[in-house]
């Protein structure tokens, strides 16, 4: 199985277009009699992508494209990416007050979808819109990938109140668990016949796209 190291992925690629959202793994069955909705979770969400690539590639840094996508062997090898659109904390656009400092979590509530995070640059700002990701076990290693929904500033000594996430941190993260918030990458797969090249135009190459979904 091929998997590229943590961002690399992200790096190779020239992007015109990038989408990543959060597929809720529901199903609505129906009302009852009464008129209330019967809704029910089919299993945990997980995080989805389409990306289209850069629209000027010459031929040549097409092929390169198609080269490196071909290496993943179709579904069968996984990779790191992370959004390109926002690779560090909204309030940090370069991650150079974040710098190499390891953010660990200082709690964790019941239904597991608040934190307190530590050791943060002292009144350092993270906002609803953030994301982080965050491993666990062992053998193979799991990495989660959370949205930040609430707005808030670490106190003098880089701690933070409750902050809301979604969705839920999984069993096996804990307390003192590090979070990584420079360019938080999901580990991805591509879904099955979805890669596709681009036609020649011209001097270019446009057009190449692919759809991808997180594997835990």
């Amino acid at each position: 199985m091929t998997t590229y190291q943590y961002g690399d992925f992200a790096n190779l690629l020239a992007y015109f277009s990038v989408n990543i959202w959060l597929d809720w793994m529901q199903e609505d069955t129906g009302r009852t009699g009464a008129g209330e909705d019967i809704s029910t979770d089919e299993w945990d969400p997980v995080w989805r992508g389409e990306i289209t690539l850069d629209q000027r590639l010459t031929h040549a840094q097409a092929a390169a494209v198609d080269a490196m996508i071909a290496g993943l062997n179709g579904v069968i090898g996984r990779f790191y990416m992370y959004d390109p659109r926002l690779p560090f904390p909204i309030k940090d656009p370069n991650g150079t007050i974040l710098g190499s400092t390891t953010v660990r979590i200082l709690d964790i509530n019941a239904n597991r979808n608040r934190i307190q995070v530590k050791n943060l640059p002292n009144h350092y700002w993270l906002s609803c819109g953030d994301r982080f990701h965050v491993e666990f076990g062992t053998d193979p290693v799991h990495r989660g990938y959370h949205w930040i929904r609430t707005d808030i500033q670490a106190d003098n000594t880089g701690a933070t109140d409750w902050i809301d996430i979604a969705p839920h941190l999984p069993t096996g993260v804990n307390v003192n668990d590090e979070i990584v918030l420079r360019r938080p990458s999901p580990l991805w797969r591509f879904e099955a016949k979805s890669v596709r090249t681009g036609a020649g135009q011209g001097q270019l190459t446009p057009g190449a796209t692919f759809r991808m979904v997180q594997v835990f």
